[in-house]
């Protein structure tokens, strides 16, 4: 009655939305991955954190509570807690010769993270797995061989294990994902002129001066002279200091800045190109 009233369920799932998703692989590997060095770790999350049960290594977690976050765990042992033994069977159908210790790698998109990376269908997000599954190895989340010659951690060669990883094939055609480059929130008129009168009141207070308009006027020839004594070892006048700054929140904010000529929106073209290529290929 239902398939009656609604259509094919198959139709039905594959235009629904997700909220979440998660793409993991479970696999056999003799590693030591308890003895990783933290540094050998590349990722885009702040936090990385280790886990034990009984003073026993069990796995990392990285980013956890953020839009997209991973686990690399044992999962042999979580079944002794969560008791889901019908992966046994699956792995043994793979394999698995019921002692090996079975690891989990897995990452969890949350639904923001889908629409920006254009998966936030059931439809585009099974076109899209392999190539999810391609970005956070290759650009979120890198276990790498460290190189102490190199301070450039981008360039650190894959470790082998994730090479085999980041090797996996999902049965779908490899698409692209188009990872744009984020920009700050420009400031509200609230935020501006609340808290953006913070220096001025300060500069006001320290001075003695009750008339906003004097302390404008007396703030911005003080801000003048200092910075103006300041060129002597920096360079920088009052006006290259105001303008550097401008043209840096400007490109923090994605928005052309007008009225310092073609050199400094040019300099910001290639700020966002840089940063578009940056959030593409993962450095």
């Amino acid at each position: 009655m239902i398939i009656e009233q609604f259509g094919c369920f198959d139709e039905i799932q594959i235009q629904a939305n997700v909220s979440r998703a998660d793409v993991f692989v479970d696999f056999v590997c003799a590693y030591p991955f308890a003895e990783i060095p933290i540094e050998a770790w590349v990722s885009r999350a702040k936090r990385i954190s280790t886990h034990t049960i009984s003073r026993a290594f069990t796995g990392y977690s990285f980013g956890l509570g953020g839009d997209l976050s991973a686990r690399l765990y044992d999962k042999t042992k979580e079944l002794e807690e969560s008791k889901k033994d019908y992966l046994k069977k699956l792995w043994a159908d793979k394999g698995w010769d019921g002692e090996a210790t079975v690891w989990r790698l897995e990452f969890q998109f949350k639904r923001s993270v889908l629409v920006e990376l254009d998966a936030g269908s059931v439809e585009s997000l099974l076109a899209k797995i392999s190539a999810l599954w391609r970005y956070s190895l290759s650009a979120w989340l890198k276990l790498t061989v460290p190189n102490p010659a190199d301070n450039t951690k981008a360039r650190w060669p894959l470790h082998p294990v994730w090479e085999a990883l980041l090797a996996v094939e999902w049965n779908t055609p490899l698409v692209g994902i188009d990872i744009r480059a984020k920009a700050s929130a420009v400031p509200s008129d609230r935020y501006l002129f609340i808290n953006g009168l913070a220096a001025l009141t300060s500069f006001m207070a320290r001075e003695g001066i009750r008339d906003p308009e004097e302390g404008f006027e007396a703030f911005k020839n003080a801000a003048r002279y200092f910075h103006n004594m300041q060129s002597d070892y920096n360079g920088k006048s009052f006006t290259d200091y105001v303008l550097e700054k401008a043209a840096a929140k400007a490109r923090q904010f994605n928005v052309a800045f007008p009225g310092v000529g073609e050199a400094v929106n040019e300099k910001i073209k290639q700020a966002k190109a840089e940063a578009y290529r940056k959030a593409r290929d993962g450095d």
